[in-house]
């Protein structure tokens, strides 16, 4: 039925910074089988295209280059390279990432083999910055096996496409409306789920890239938040409402988590105007008839950390201390 055991989508844009490190890690696997790379450059006006080209040109056997017209957005760019994948597995690289231990193919289809009732396996991931500094090392997971509610439920983000292998004939089930919408890892290995259970390999072998031009990194964790919030809605039609309950205590862990950052923040805001009043207090009491230089430093510093009600009470507040 498959031609070869497993094909690598190296999907990409932009990424010319690190796209050879990514070929170099997939070049480096050491498998007991065959495999091939399908890379799906979404029209990159940056060096990445030359880049690939130069590594089709080294290895022709190994690297087929998906030649694009147009450029469409990160998900159908998803669609287009699984579509010309050929392998009995799938596993997914994304080029501003790349895998840290040169087994990791070949564990992960053992994992598999071995583990039928698993539609899909992940292994653990380390997080780097820009600069190859660790911001996230260690390996977080419970479990060797979870379900569709695991997932759904505790908003986990864990598997990245990076860190995943997926079952072919799985892929060329999956809704194509999944691919009409913004479907982040997440979503995708939730419609995946409906064929089978998540499979864990508790071992760091994928390096995740945190950085500026980052589609989803670059975000921070309360705008995340907020766009999960506003994609559930969207997911939960998707799969048929089949996980309604779940996606709803989901939504409501991402906008409890939204809040206690947003009161965090305020109380530290607060916290932090209330000390610095205190300070130059006594300075103005001296001095404010004097010089009102004080008000100018006092009205740019409160604006940008609390309300204008504040504002005005806090500034009464030092009227009648003087």
């Amino acid at each position: 039925m498959y031609s070869y055991k497993l094909s690598v989508l190296l999907s990409t844009y932009n990424h010319e910074k690190y796209i050879a490190e990514a070929i170099e890690s997939i070049i480096d696997q050491k498998t007991e089988f065959d495999f091939k790379i399908v890379v799906s450059d979404d029209v990159s006006n940056d060096r990445t295209p030359l880049i690939i080209e130069s590594y089709r040109d080294k290895y022709p056997n190994k690297i087929r280059v998906l030649k694009h017209e147009k450029n469409i957005g990160v998900t159908k760019n998803l669609q287009r390279g699984l579509n010309e994948c050929k392998g009995q597995y799938i596993a997914i690289l994304e080029g501003d990432d790349f895998w840290i231990s040169p087994k990791k193919l070949q564990r992960q289809v053992d994992f598999l083999a071995d583990n039928t009732q698993c539609s899909m396996c992940f292994n653990g991931l380390l997080v780097l910055n820009n600069e190859k500094q660790v911001l996230k090392s260690g390996v977080d997971f419970d479990k060797i096996v979870y379900n569709t509610t695991d997932v759904i439920k505790h908003c986990w983000v864990g598997c990245n496409f990076s860190t995943c292998l997926y079952r072919n004939d799985i892929v060329k089930k999956l809704p194509s409306k999944l691919y009409e919408i913004f479907s982040v890892d997440w979503m995708f290995n939730i419609a995946f789920l409906e064929d089978g259970l998540l499979g864990c390999i508790p071992l760091q072998m994928t390096a995740y890239r945190v950085h500026s031009q980052s589609v989803w990194s670059s975000k921070s964790s309360e705008e995340s938040a907020k766009e999960f919030i506003g994609l559930i809605p969207l997911y939960d039609e998707v799969l048929n409402f089949r996980h309604t309950k779940n996606f709803s205590e989901a939504a409501d862990v991402l906008k409890n988590t939204l809040k206690r950052k947003m009161f965090l923040s305020s109380s530290i805001s607060k916290t932090k105007t209330y000390s610095f009043l205190k300070k130059i207090t006594p300075l103005i009491i001296i001095d404010v008839i004097k010089n009102t230089r004080y008000f100018s430093v006092i009205g740019q510093f409160l604006g940008s950390c609390i309300t204008q009600s504040l504002i005005h009470r806090s500034i009464t507040r030092i009227f009648l201390c003087s």
